[in-house]
């Protein structure tokens, strides 16, 4: 996933501009859009981004990155 892509995905959820996105709107597009995530992934993803129930959007970015390279 490109830049541009996590950017574009962020901002399809983020429609507020806050720089957050809730945490069940983020487990949706994942687990349902694209290339699938697992909920254990998803569940991963969250954990690392904070635990919350939002996730930010440099945490975001950060774990996205990290996943496209492999280091999920």
């Amino acid at each position: 996933m490109s830049d541009s892509e996590i950017i574009e995905c962020f901002r399809l959820l983020d429609t507020e501009g806050k720089g957050y996105i809730k945490a069940d709107d983020l487990r949706r597009m994942l687990t349902t859009m694209g290339e699938k995530m697992s909920d254990r992934d998803v569940d991963q993803l969250l954990q690392d981004a904070g635990g919350g129930n939002k996730v930010e959007y440099e945490a975001f970015v950060k774990k996205m990155n990290k996943a496209a390279a492999g280091g999920a």
